[in-house]
């Protein structure tokens, strides 16, 4: 359960872990007895904690991205894919914690690196607000069976059962969880420092492309995944069997909630042939999802704003989307679903 509420809002960037919506949560949950804390931090801060070769990162600003009514459309619809089930253990939790993580997650960093071919470590840093002996006390009790807890560097690491649910706490707004090995490269770089990903040239050269940092974006260097991260990625995209796909160098996306959302997503391939092959693709998805709602205007303008264009070896997705987009586009995607657009 540990894994599942305090860091599900974050391990759903990876697909890791099961979340909670504003329906699970009771309605008057107990007050953090922490002070408030600011909306950012700035990304150098614990950037800096993540190893230089890093070949990810994700971001997401939770309590930023409530401040827009189209991200919190957005948050709560991310969140409802990883609802968990157990309501009642979502309660016990924020009562015997006395910590929500729905409010007191402020915001997340997931990364990895891959050690060998087939060996790679993953994790995330959390920032939000912690009450560490709670936390600790109510996993070991749920947990005591697989509870285990060792001190690397000063730090306590806890473990809870599988591998990646452990955690250490850098302080009262800092958590780490994942991999063991993640933990205390974490550790190294909070205690000794030393080169990060942002001296990473590939990484820094991929996140200086990222226009807005405020809410939500990802960097993704392929090259610097091991064959099974790769494959993985690959296997699991909408164009299976694609040739091009196989030389896909990087993925950089972007979204910036306000009035309007900016929603961008660039792909960096080896040729500008690949490029213009998954563009011609990803632009035939598109009709095809036109003909299947040919019927409905509104929705083939949805579609018309997805602007898909290529320049050189990069693809570019970009569209723009306002909430009456939003609702109409969760209203259309089971219809879009059910068909050969699997994408969407």
């Amino acid at each position: 359960m540990i894994q599942k509420f305090v860091f599900a809002l974050l391990f759903c960037f990876a697909g890791q872990a099961s979340a909670c919506t504003a329906e699970t949560a009771p309605e008057q949950a107990p007050e953090s007895p922490k002070s408030s804390l600011p909306a950012t931090t700035g990304h150098v801060e614990y950037l800096r904690l993540m190893p230089e070769n890093t070949s990810f990162v994700f971001y997401a600003n939770l309590q930023e991205m409530k401040q827009s009514s189209v991200g919190e459309e957005f948050r709560l619809e991310f969140e409802k894919k990883f609802r968990d089930e157990e309501d009642e253990d979502y309660e016990e939790f924020v009562r015997e914690t006395g910590m929500d993580p729905k409010k007191d997650i402020v915001e997340a960093w997931v990364g990895g690196f891959a050690v060998a071919k087939d060996d790679n470590v993953a994790g995330a840093i959390v920032r939000g607000r912690f009450d560490e002996k709670r936390i600790v006390s109510y996993a070991r009790e749920k947990k005591s069976h697989r509870y285990e807890e060792v001190v690397y560097k000063g730090h306590k690491i806890y473990r809870f059962g599988k591998d990646d649910e452990q955690m250490t706490f850098l302080d009262a707004n800092s958590v780490v969880v994942g991999d063991r090995r993640w933990l205390e490269v974490i550790i190294d770089q909070a205690e000794s420092g030393g080169k990060n990903v942002q001296d990473n040239d590939i990484m820094s050269s991929y996140m200086s492309e990222v226009a807005h940092k405020e809410h939500l974006w990802g960097v993704v260097d392929l090259s610097g995944f091991s064959a099974d991260w790769a494959g993985e990625l690959r296997r699991n995209s909408a164009f299976q069997g694609t040739q091009s796909l196989e030389n896909l160098k990087s993925i950089v996306f972007y979204s910036h909630f306000d009035e309007k959302t900016d929603l961008y997503m660039r792909g960096n391939f080896t040729t500008s042939e690949e490029a213009e092959t998954v563009a011609e693709m990803v632009s035939g998805f598109k009709a095809m999802a036109k003909l299947m709602v040919s019927d409905d205007r509104e929705a083939v303008d949805m579609l018309n704003d997805i602007k898909i264009d290529t320049d050189g070896a990069v693809m570019e997705v970009k569209t723009q989307f306002d909430k009456t987009f939003w609702h109409k586009f969760k209203e259309k995607r089971k219809r879009f679903s059910d068909g050969p657009v699997k994408m969407l």
